[in-house]
């Protein structure tokens, strides 16, 4: 599953721009995510393709495992159709 899915863990996450949560429509916000392996994400360098990007409370918790279940079990959906899944929590990379 680790190669299927790429994690992102996140030290800070700041969202009061998006405090009420985004509509319909809008544009993601930039943002820049080290992963576990410390490779360094942006929407810039995901630009052209389908970007699944979903935020859980804390790794090895119930949160995270419900919030993943919904990802693996389409992952073949999502990587047939060129879409790249990132998850963010606010563990420590």
């Amino acid at each position: 599953m680790r190669r299927l899915l790429s994690l992102i863990a996140l030290s800070l996450v700041t969202v009061s721009a998006w405090a009420a949560g985004p509509a319909v429509g809008d544009k993601a916000p930039d943002f820049r995510l080290q992963d576990q392996k410390g490779d360094w994400h942006t929407l810039e360098t995901h630009k052209g393709k389908w970007l699944v990007l979903y935020f859980y409370p804390k790794d090895f918790t119930a949160g995270c495992t419900t919030e993943v279940c919904t990802y693996r079990d389409d992952t073949v959906k999502l990587h047939k159709a060129g879409a790249v899944v990132l998850g963010v929590s606010l563990d420590d990379v």
